[in-house]
């Protein structure tokens, strides 16, 4: 899938990421991730913990990590699929969606030299029109407790919280997160 979309003075083109560009995603992740330790609001992801070098291959051989560009930068990044773990699987999900049923939105980011430039929300817009292609009838997503311009972002969309969840990450620190979901 290929789409254009306006954002602040940047054009930006969305697609899936391919083979060939794994090495530019795993830069753009690993730039991201440097780039925490002096952010206000961090995502607490650690190279090699999450995301894997193995993770966002397999993402880009299954057509499931999706990047929005600008000119020929990655300005943004995301995972859609259907896999989630057993405590996100069984959260307190308004809607009655199961398996395929529901799109998560996995490992969104935005590179810090586009932040506030409406790239996560153009990602965010555009897993809603994945989602409604396939059929779905709910995408969900968890974001890190206190996260408020990804907060801002999901519930400015019509997003709903549905309830808190704390998880232990194996080799990660442990973190709170909000869940989010969008019936479509």
């Amino acid at each position: 899938m290929h789409r254009a979309c306006r954002m602040h003075n940047a054009a930006a083109s969305i697609r899936t990421a391919q083979p060939a560009e794994f090495d530019a995603v795993y830069r753009f992740y690993g730039e991201l991730v440097s780039a925490q330790a002096q952010a206000q609001y961090k995502v607490k992801w650690r190279m090699g913990v999450y995301p894997t070098a193995a993770y966002l291959r397999s993402s880009i051989e299954k057509g499931e990590l999706y990047i929005a560009l600008a000119g020929d930068a990655i300005a943004a990044a995301m995972i859609l699929n259907h896999s989630c773990s057993e405590d996100f699987k069984n959260g307190p999900w308004q809607t009655g969606a199961e398996g395929k049923q529901a799109l998560i939105i996995h490992t969104l980011g935005v590179h810090p030299q586009y932040e506030r430039q409406g790239y996560a929300k153009a990602l965010v817009a555009h897993a809603i029109g994945v989602g409604r292609s396939m059929g779905c009838t709910a995408i969900r997503l968890d974001v890190i407790a206190g996260h408020v311009p990804a907060l801002r972002l999901y519930e400015g969309l019509g997003f709903r919280h549905v309830g808190a969840f704390h998880v232990v990450f194996d080799k990660t620190d442990s973190s709170d997160f909000e869940l989010y979901e969008l019936p479509l």
